[in-house]
């Protein structure tokens, strides 16, 4: 029998064009993402807000050096989403710090340096950009790739592509769901708060396919938005942030769900299971 959890081929969405041949990442220079803010740093508060630069390195391990560097807990840093290793990225990183701009301006790493820094009110979280632009590079197309490219690009704009999740979110190996699941039920412990997080966000994911059970799909969903807002952050989410703060990203949609009232034997008129549900289709 297949694993449930195991990582599936991933389709093309235009087997029906030419594709243009090529090699993508060659070198670290070929594949650049910049982070693209949702709101700009005030000037004032108690968090910096540093642009920085990467290559050959996770965020995780960056943010760790900057913390240390400022001399601020791990915990006190934010950021608004990963970018990745293997390419050279441009995003900003929260840390709750004394230390003056001008210090944090001089920090600098394997693989990484502060190109600015700015002090501002709230700790950078998840969701909190506008975007990311990216910058790819293919070498070694054929030579009507141009035409071929413009093709895809045409279909795709026709037709949408789906928010794929790889290994960046299901693990190397494929086995961060596996992980997420025993995570739920208590065989195994992790200590880092990403690979946790990620984990249960991996366990999700299998779930909107219905490769796991359902209290696992709810539980890891949940999870995955587990946070705490001081009131002041909570405060700037509801006037910048286009999405709802974490609670409301969990309740509002399972609340709604008839599917989650069967799995959880919500009472009928309780708040988990309003008599008046919204339901899209």
């Amino acid at each position: 029998m297949t694993d449930p959890l195991s990582q599936r081929p991933v389709p093309l969405l235009t087997p029906e064009l030419p594709g243009t041949s090529g090699m993508i990442r060659v070198a670290e220079e070929d594949f650049q993402v910049e982070e693209l803010p949702l709101y700009q740093a005030s000037g004032v508060g108690e968090h910096l807000y540093l642009t920085v630069e990467k290559r050959g390195r996770t965020t995780p391990e960056v943010a760790r050096e900057i913390a240390r560097g400022l001399g601020a807990a791990e915990r006190e840093v934010g950021t608004a989403g990963l970018k990745d290793k293997r390419a050279v990225t441009v995003q900003r990183i929260s840390v709750k710090t004394k230390a003056p701009a001008e210090e944090a301006l001089r920090l600098s790493g394997p693989g990484y340096r502060v190109l600015a820094a700015a002090r501002h009110g709230n700790k950078l979280r998840p969701g909190h950009l506008r975007g990311n632009r990216f910058r790819i590079v293919v070498r070694g197309v054929q030579a009507s790739a141009l035409a071929r490219a413009e093709a895809i690009a045409a279909r795709l704009r026709e037709i949408g592509a789906a928010n794929l999740f790889g290994p960046q979110r299901f693990g190397k190996s494929g086995d961060n769901a596996a992980l997420g699941r025993g995570l739920l039920l208590r065989e195994t412990q992790v200590r880092d708060r990403f690979l946790r997080r990620m984990a249960l966000s991996a366990l999700h994911q299998k779930g909107r396919r219905g490769e796991s059970t359902d209290r696992e799909f709810f539980v890891a969903f949940a999870q995955s938005w587990c946070t705490n807002y001081r009131p002041e952050a909570a405060r700037l989410q509801a006037q910048v942030n286009p999405h709802s703060t974490a609670q409301w990203r969990v309740n509002g949609p399972v609340s709604d769900n008839a599917d989650f009232a069967k799995t959880f034997s919500c009472k009928a008129g309780t708040p988990m299971n309003p008599e008046k549900k919204c339901v899209v289709w």
